[in-house]
């Protein structure tokens, strides 16, 4: 199971949108209309045309697209310094948005992608992850438990109720 994940480009808008709807859908179906129904193309557009925090995940040797995340350099202006470990602001980075196409969930790729995440956040020296999910059965909270991620506070931004996660690298 080799997932890679890169930083995407203006081609992979199509099967970015198709994995976020697709995960959407999924969320809906299962668990209600919410603020996760439906997509902003937009919104992806402009992260791609941004270049520098959209991420994609593949598996087949990068043919097959099966995902899709933020990670950002910079913490949430919602995030409180308060809730987290001590690291200076060059130091850390935030996943945010993250989307797997329902199809290729639970067949481990999640755990690599979050892996992928790691490497990536070690090779640039950055000593913490930081990011958040929905509370409820239609957050991912306990699968970032997991990934190793401890759970730092919980709220809500926009009355939307939140769990909020660090993972600090060794």
């Amino acid at each position: 199971m080799a997932v890679s994940i890169r930083k995407a480009r203006l081609s992979d808008v199509k099967a970015i949108c198709r994995v976020k709807k697709a995960a959407a859908d999924d969320l809906t179906a299962r668990h209600g209309k919410g603020h996760w129904s439906g997509i902003n193309i937009a919104n992806v557009l402009k992260r791609v045309m941004q270049g520098d925090t959209l991420y994609v995940a593949e598996i087949d040797s990068g043919l097959t697209l099966i995902g899709t995340f933020t990670l950002d350099r910079v913490m949430p202006y919602f995030y409180d310094r308060k809730w987290f470990g001590k690291v200076g602001v060059n130091e850390l980075c935030t996943v945010r948005s993250m989307a797997i196409d329902p199809a290729h969930q639970k067949k481990g790729y999640g755990r690599e992608i979050m892996k992928n995440i790691e490497l990536l956040a070690r090779r640039n020296r950055l000593k913490s992850i930081r990011l958040d999910a929905y509370q409820g059965p239609a957050g991912a909270g306990g699968f970032y438990e997991k990934c190793g991620y401890k759970k730092v506070h919980k709220g809500k931004f926009r009355k939307i109720e939140l769990e909020y996660f660090e993972k600090v690298l060794g």
